[in-house]
């Protein structure tokens, strides 16, 4: 066969394999979006294919699993200890299974809140009483009340300004503002 006819063939036949093999081996890969997602602290963990997995291929987001076993719970608890966890995501397209690594990040980012907030106290002339006893807060883990009473002269009749603050565990906090009434 002269070398002309068989350059020729060769020119019609490379593209149809080329074709070929791209149909074969489709490169639509479900790829993980998300590295980093967060989880409110004492909420059990709940993962959502399609918060991170960009498809909207049903097929991909049924077959999505994860491997949660380097999760540490709290102790008698369904829910996750504050902290960053690797997680395992395990997804298949055109009947291929992929594996990646995820972030996963328990943090607690919620603030504390009052129980019955007394914005106003009376006390009377030159007595000194615990405020602490008066405010309580709520959260999600340990909580310290700190009063700013700086501004109050406990030997003079009159009217002032109290900063009550709630602060837990993972300095979240809230602040809100009372009056101190000193009356004779």
């Amino acid at each position: 066969m002269p070398m002309k006819e068989m350059n020729k063939k060769l020119l019609l036949i490379i593209p149809v394999l080329v074709i070929a093999v791209v149909l074969m081996f489709p490169r639509n890969k479900a790829s993980i979006e998300v590295s980093n997602i967060v989880s409110e602290y004492k909420n059990p963990i709940n993962l959502n294919a399609k918060d991170f997995i960009n498809t909207k291929d049903e097929k991909v987001l049924n077959s999505v699993s994860y491997d949660l076993s380097n999760v540490t719970l709290e102790k008698d608890k369904d829910y996750p200890k504050i902290g960053k966890y690797n997680v395992k995501v395990t997804y298949e397209v055109n009947n291929k299974v992929f594996s990646k690594n995820m972030l996963l990040e328990v943090k607690d980012t919620t603030k504390p809140e009052f129980i019955d907030f007394k914005d106003k106290v009376v006390i009377s002339l030159n007595e000194r009483i615990d405020l602490n006893t008066l405010y309580k807060a709520y959260d999600q883990s340990d909580t310290t009340i700190s009063i700013d009473d700086s501004d109050v002269d406990y030997s003079k009749v009159g009217s002032y300004k109290l900063i009550i603050s709630a602060t837990d565990a993972h300095s979240n906090y809230v602040s809100k503002e009372a009056t101190l009434t000193i009356q004779s």
